[in-house]
């Protein structure tokens, strides 16, 4: 019995781990979508979202008490308001016509683009 026992405790610090390290991965999840913002990619940011929602959604299955686990939950909490947050940003600065970085400049009629052929 005392075989069984240890086997049971050694699969729960594994599962423990493993959870742990899912729970991080949001974590990187939002440094990746800080970058996708800056380049103004909110189509990436969203899937970062959604990623980190349908985690959330299988983490609030979970009766977590007071732990590691459980603070590592709350940091995931949050990450999605971040992302929310993030998307929310992005959207504005759309409405309010900024271009994304990677968007060649528009060259309006009439203006002097400073070519001597012109």
């Amino acid at each position: 019995m005392p075989c069984a026992l240890s086997q049971a405790l050694n699969m729960c610090a594994v599962c423990c781990r493993y959870l742990g390290g899912v729970l991080d991965f949001t974590g990187e999840l939002n440094r990746h979508a800080v970058a996708c913002a800056t380049r103004r990619d909110s189509a990436a940011v969203a899937r970062c979202r959604d990623i980190v929602d349908a985690l959330m959604g299988q983490f609030l299955q979970f009766d977590l008490r007071n732990g590691a686990l459980r603070k590592k939950f709350d940091s995931l909490k949050y990450t999605l308001k971040k992302l929310e947050n993030m998307l929310y940003e992005l959207s504005l600065a759309e409405a309010t016509g900024m271009k994304s970085r990677d968007a060649e400049p528009d060259d309006p009629e009439g203006m002097d683009t400073g070519n001597a052929a012109d």
